[in-house]
């Protein structure tokens, strides 16, 4: 593989910055009996990727035609051979050159990497466009995704910023079955619409027992038992609604409950023994 002299900018960069001699092909035999030829390719604006032209050094050996600088350029530039168009002129919808004319047959001439118009997906390696379609599902995917939580998000923001203030009056009523201090009693309390379930069950704990602590008391609103972080709002719970203040724990915490009460048990077993 012929040895590039400088580093190799990626596809769309600008080696120099500025605009430099545009090409230096190398007379045939300036870099000595059978020498590689060093041959400054152009990078068009027509690629899309701004006005201003990319200088690309490329070496080939001293035989080589139009056809290995293509290869060349694929290889240092990732631009698949089809899609490039290696012309004399500036002028994209100028002749391109024939891929069996030889390197060392361009004199002095400017050689110009336009986008071959004509390629089409058939004539690309089948990998490389798979490879591409892959790439471009998956980013169209994760930008669906993107939109679809920062919607999600917009969404959720002007919700909370429509309930600042807003204002339900609540009833929580201890069932009859229940037993205690509270059975069959009711109590209502104004609360914000955003007020999360864990800070209410306390104050509703406060107004039927007094304090915090006193009998296991749960809120439940349409069978759902209401975890603590959740707002009343998102809950359902909305101006005269009704919450059960249960004293059966979730199924979840009923299992936490007993493991915590087996692994008790079992530390007072082997104290005692």
């Amino acid at each position: 593989t012929p040895s590039h002299p400088n580093p190799v900018p990626a596809m769309g960069s600008s080696q120099s910055g500025q605009a430099t001699p545009l090409l230096t092909a190398c007379q045939p035999g300036s870099s000595g009996p059978g020498g590689p030829q060093l041959v400054t390719v152009i990078r068009s604006g027509a690629w899309g990727m701004g006005e201003e032209e990319d200088t690309w050094p490329v070496e080939v050996p001293a035989d080589s035609t139009v056809e290995t600088l293509k290869e060349q350029i694929e290889e240092l530039y990732d631009v698949p051979r089809p899609l490039q168009k290696l012309c004399a002129t500036s002028d994209p919808a100028s002749q391109g050159l024939e891929g069996s004319m030889r390197v060392d047959s361009l004199g002095q001439r400017r050689v110009y990497l336009h986008p071959n118009e004509s390629a089409s997906m058939s004539d690309l390696d089948p990998e490389i466009v798979d490879a591409a379609r892959e790439a471009a599902g998956a980013e169209a995917m994760a930008q669906l995704m993107m939109a679809s939580i920062q919607e999600t998000m917009e969404t959720s923001r002007a919700v909370e910023e429509s309930l600042q203030g807003v204002l339900y009056n609540v009833h929580f009523h201890r069932p009859a079955d229940c037993g205690g201090q509270a059975a069959g009693k009711t109590v209502t309390l104004t609360l914000e619409a955003l007020a999360l379930s864990g800070d209410v069950s306390k104050l509703v704990e406060l107004e039927l027992f007094g304090r915090e602590g006193v009998e296991p008391a749960y809120l439940m609103f349409e069978g759902q038992h209401l975890p603590a972080d959740m707002p009343l709002y998102y809950a359902g719970i909305e101006e005269g609604k009704t919450v059960q203040v249960v004293k059966d724990a979730p199924p979840a915490m009923e299992e936490d409950l007993q493991l915590l009460l087996e692994s008790m048990q079992n530390e007072e077993q082997l104290a005692l023994g």
